[in-house]
């Protein structure tokens, strides 16, 4: 496999996971992510801030890694709450991924497991019985199959385009740095798997992803992710998505 090939396979993993609550959706954005050192920033940001960001997206483009993942989505539909949490992470280890993101209340049992592996890509379907989840046998997918369905699922520190897309680079404190995006250019290959998951005819649309990144002062510790969208589905369902994800490095 030429180093071109492998640059490109290596870079996947799942951009957004979505389940299902009874008839209506609530998606779930899993954090996997742009794997491309270096953001293109609009003027004005801090320069600090823009620092911490490019070190950790290079850092993780050069280590392996381990995330814990956590989140909450909240959604209404005809005027009903919904709220579900979620949990899973992703194991990153010399250019090989596996991600899951599951979850389990008294509304939705639902897990989805994404791996890539010796240049292939496959995506799982989890089914919960007995209190734990089995998984589907895989469904391979060549690389433009998997992004025109999932969306470029690139690894690294976040799933967004950065380069050029980032409106405001805050730092709150030594360590911990906060990023507004512009939500239609940086969500433009997530919008993808909502289309795709949610059988729907339009992309969703983005009106806010705020990325909260917390470093030891090189590395990453720790990403929060703050996501609204709409998504064309029973009148318009309105999505509000905060999911943490941990790493952890293994040198």
């Amino acid at each position: 496999m030429t180093t071109e090939a492998k640059a490109r396979l290596s870079a996947v993993i799942p951009s957004l996971l979505l389940l299902s609550v009874l008839a209506i959706f609530i998606a779930i954005a899993f954090a996997p992510p742009a794997r491309t050192a270096g953001a293109a920033t609009t003027s004005g940001t801090d320069p600090d801030a823009v620092r911490a960001l490019n070190n950790c997206t290079a850092y993780t483009a050069s280590h392996d890694f381990e995330t814990q993942l956590s989140g909450t989505i909240k959604a209404k539909v005809f005027g009903i709450p919904y709220k579900i949490s979620v949990s899973g992470g992703r194991v990153i280890s010399d250019g090989d991924a596996v991600s899951t993101a599951e979850s389990v209340s008294a509304f939705v049992k639902a897990g989805i497991k994404r791996k890539v592996s010796d240049g292939k890509l496959y995506s799982y379907d989890g089914t919960y019985k007995r209190k734990n989840f089995s998984y589907s046998n895989p469904k391979e997918y060549s690389y433009n199959e998997y992004v025109a369905k999932f969306g470029k699922p690139e690894l690294g520190l976040v799933k967004y385009e950065l380069n050029g897309n980032i409106l405001s680079a805050v730092k709150l404190s030594d360590n911990s740095f906060r990023y507004t995006l512009e939500p239609k250019r940086a969500a433009k290959y997530c919008s993808n798997e909502v289309k795709t998951t949610l059988d729907v005819n339009k992309s969703p649309v983005y009106d806010l992803i705020e990325v909260t990144l917390d470093t030891d002062g090189k590395r990453p510790s720790r990403v929060t992710i703050h996501e609204i969208f709409t998504v064309d589905k029973f009148g318009g369902t309105r999505c509000d998505a905060v999911y943490t994800e941990t790493f952890s490095f293994k040198n």
